[in-house]
């Protein structure tokens, strides 16, 4: 049986977020570059394409379409980046990089580069294909979620604690 009171899986995933996010952040101090770490997804996803939805972005970084919005109008507020309306379809909203935004995605890829290079050593050094194994398990908890999973082991453990003699 597990032990409770240890930190759990989300628990110990949203460290390693802050971590991660710590790292990043002091580095971009460090380089004076004037950017939060959350904008890095938002900005490597239009550095590919020009302008997106959010819709497309949620899409691409498997993040929360909230998650997503919110780090938008941080950005939009920030100036790196603005809205545009559909040509084809007014009711569509486009996301796309000002011309802030593009000087700073310059001067990001490098850096960019620089922490895909961390992780792959981060990996080396654990032996562990970290991103890889993270995809799997999205992609188990995407076939079963984890409310099933949960459900499941409930009724595994009313079953094991039934009498025999019943």
């Amino acid at each position: 049986m597990a032990n409770i009171l240890k930190p759990g899986l989300g628990e110990l995933l949203r460290h390693l977020s802050e971590l991660f996010d710590s790292g990043s952040e002091e580095h971009y101090k460090k380089a004076n570059i004037p950017i939060k770490s959350r904008y890095t997804p938002v900005l490597r996803a239009l550095a590919e394409v020009d302008a997106q939805t959010v819709k497309e972005i949620t899409a691409q970084l498997q993040i929360t379409q909230g998650a997503v919005s919110q780090t938008i109008r941080l950005m939009e507020k920030d100036g790196f980046i603005e809205r545009e309306q559909g040509k084809k379809d007014a009711r569509e909203t486009f996301i796309k990089l000002t011309n802030k935004g593009k000087a700073l995605t310059k001067t990001l890829k490098p850096q960019w580069q620089a922490r895909f290079d961390a992780i792959e050593d981060l990996e080396k050094e654990l032996a562990i294909p970290i991103r890889s194994q993270l995809q799997v398990i999205a992609t188990a908890l995407e076939k079963k979620d984890f409310s099933e999973r949960i459900e499941d082991a409930c009724k595994k453990s009313k079953t094991k604690k039934r009498p025999h003699n019943e």
